[in-house]
């Protein structure tokens, strides 16, 4: 029995490490359709790509090739391809530098995306003539990007996903956003839709004010009913204030200024709004 369970466990180690192969530390390039199809024959289990993945060349439709990668330690750049979407890349979680997606005429959208949430680098999106939008990068976490750079996007006009507006509350370093459509033209037209959407979405039975504050905020709750329980988060939904007891005001004044997200818990409902603290 116990030699069984060795063999079990030692099975799984074996299984686990060839799914978790690194690979390639000097990082590619892919400048056609085949290079990218013959991928995963050419470098078999390699999941981790310790240094850079470089798409260059409209021979390049589809990314379906690099299905295996969940990781790129170094920058992904896709450069002048004739991609659609990212589909393929859909295991993809983390960019360990940059992100750059640069004139690709027959880009349509992010999807593909999905599960990419970190890119501790720039951010780059630039010249892709048909991209309406960049909702497909919502999940990044915004705290780990450095620059962000979004030009000259013809048809963009969508720049309003999560990740984005976390970013413009607090930027880590040097932000550019023009030349692209109407409501992604600006970095303050890009901060007046995250704001406006974000409100648009909750539709709270409560009033919190002032709204923005800065030392004190009040809640006025319809109907007076009590409240059992009041938490704070700020913007990446880490709790900073919790309160479970009936009260009508919260000293604010040592919060950093930014988003946050208030929640109340009555006894017949939850409801939750948005706080601006400057």
């Amino acid at each position: 029995m116990k030699m069984i369970i060795l063999f079990l466990v030692s099975s799984i180690l074996l299984i686990s490490s060839i799914r978790g192969q690194s690979c390639l530390p000097e990082g590619i390039k892919f400048t056609t359709q085949e290079q990218v199809d013959s991928f995963q024959t050419d470098y078999p289990n390699c999941s981790v790509v310790e240094g850079y993945i470089e798409l260059n060349g409209t021979n390049i439709s589809s990314l379906t090739g690099l299905s295996s990668v969940t990781k790129i330690m170094g920058d992904l750049i896709i450069n002048g391809t004739s991609i659609t979407d990212f589909n393929g890349l859909d295991d993809l979680s983390k960019i360990g530098r940059d992100l750059v997606i640069v004139s690709n005429d027959m880009l349509m959208n992010l999807s593909g995306l999905g599960k990419l949430d970190s890119v501790c680098g720039n951010l780059t999106i630039g010249w892709n003539d048909l991209l309406p939008s960049l909702s497909g990068i919502d999940s990044i976490n915004p705290s780990c990007i450095q620059n962000l750079y979004i030009r000259a996007n013809n048809s963009l006009s969508g720049c309003n996903v999560e990740s984005i507006c976390l970013y413009l509350n607090s930027p880590n370093g040097t932000v550019y956003i023009f030349e692209n459509a109407s409501d992604c033209n600006s970095i303050e037209e890009v901060e007046d839709i995250c704001l406006s959407g974000i409100q648009d979405n909750i539709t709270p039975q409560f009033s919190i004010y002032p709204n923005p504050a800065t030392e004190f905020i009040n809640i006025n709750i319809e109907n007076n009913e009590p409240v059992e329980q009041i938490k704070l988060y700020n913007q990446f939904g880490q709790l900073v204030r919790h309160f479970k007891q009936d009260i009508k005001q919260i000293n604010i004044a040592n919060l950093q200024s930014g988003i946050y997200y208030i929640e109340l818990e009555l006894e017949s409902k939850t409801y939750k709004d948005v706080l601006l603290i400057q």
